[in-house]
């Protein structure tokens, strides 16, 4: 589900392979904002911070989380969802 965000790099190297194959590196201290259609990449040691429209991230979160519920189950995590901690 593609979206678009805006972003800040805190510490490290963030970066996206746009739809076209261009790649792009952002470091410390970089703003930036991504058009939907990229693939990040994130280099160890990085912090950054984004954010995407609401609606987007509603649509995004619909087909993401059931497959990171799935890997999670196929690799032994357990993952709890915020109402069932409500309940537990």
């Amino acid at each position: 589900m593609p979206a678009s965000h805006m972003g800040y790099v805190l510490k490290g190297k963030f970066g996206v392979r746009r739809a076209d194959g261009v790649e792009e590196i952002f470091e410390a201290g970089d703003a930036f904002v991504l058009e939907p259609g990229h693939t990040p990449f994130v280099f160890a040691g990085t912090e950054y911070v984004t954010f995407t429209p609401a609606e987007e991230a509603k649509q995004q979160a619909a087909v993401m989380m059931p497959n990171a519920m799935k890997w999670a189950e196929e690799n032994g995590i357990e993952l709890k969802l915020p109402d069932q901690e409500a309940t537990s």
